[in-house]
């Protein structure tokens, strides 16, 4: 039996899930955020597996917090596979640091490409562009499903490259990551609907006099941002002329059931 425990801002990772479990003879999904607000989390199957993006080339903090959360004395295979834009980091290493400590490791972890949602740089992909990554992605979900339906033993390790510029970009960013929701506002078109409020995974956000008001828990998913149906929250200028972001086969429903 697999379980595969996922994190999502814009859709992606639930995206890449929901294929994989597909392929897993329907492999069990559960949402990270839901299960943070446990007392306890203890995995029941032997094959585990964490699907989540890849942020500052490392793992998002609740992702650490929750592998460091959970129970998984009855799993003998774990694997993790992390959607992102195109560089690689030190993931693989910060989750067998996590792992050891539980006398666990990653038999298989892969990288998959998906769309770049990280909305300070980036605008959405044109729906062409999009579609070429969507297809390549799938192929590459096939080939990683078969991997795991093996239980194939890879031990992977972060490259060199990954490491370099994953230890100098990560370490920095996470110290501060919490409290860069400081840039947030929100302009005129701003109309007090409360998605912002829905959707934040680790309930950052709440309406206060009809606008919203962050409380500096922020995991830089951008859900916030990328989900307002009036595309009224900035970072700053930086994102005034940034196109938003949602994949297009999960739902603003899908997203906001993650919380639980």
């Amino acid at each position: 039996m697999t379980t595969i425990y996922y994190f999502t801002g814009t859709g992606n990772s639930l995206w890449a899930a929901r294929k994989l479990s597909e392929l897993l003879d329907g492999a069990t999904l559960k949402p990270m955020a839901k299960l943070m607000k446990e007392k306890t989390v203890a995995a029941d199957s032997d094959t585990v597996g964490f699907v989540f993006p890849l942020y500052f080339s490392g793992t998002p903090d609740i992702v650490m917090r929750f592998v460091d959360k959970i129970n998984l004395d009855k799993a003998d295979y774990c694997f993790t596979v992390v959607t992102r834009g195109l560089t690689g980091g030190i993931v693989f290493s910060q989750l067998n640091g996590i792992l050891e400590r539980k006398s666990k490791r990653l038999h298989s972890a892969f990288y998959l490409t998906t769309h770049d949602n990280y909305i300070p740089n980036f605008n959405a992909p044109s729906e062409e562009k999009a579609k070429r990554i969507t297809d390549s992605a799938l192929s590459r979900i096939q080939k990683i499903a078969d991997i795991i339906r093996n239980k194939v033993d890879e031990k992977p390790r972060d490259s060199l490259a990954g490491k370099l510029t994953g230890n100098f970009a990560y370490h920095g960013w996470i110290k501060e990551v919490h409290e860069k929701d400081r840039e947030f506002w929100t302009d005129e078109q701003c109309n007090s609907c409360g998605t912002c409020v829905k959707v934040c995974p680790v309930d950052n956000v709440e309406m206060v006099d009809g606008k919203p008001s962050w409380h500096h828990r922020c995991e830089q998913c951008f859900a916030c941002i990328h989900l307002c149906p009036k595309t009224s929250i900035q970072i700053g200028r930086r994102t005034l002329k940034r196109t938003r972001y949602r994949h297009p086969d999960i739902s603003l429903k899908d997203i906001i059931a993650q919380k639980g």
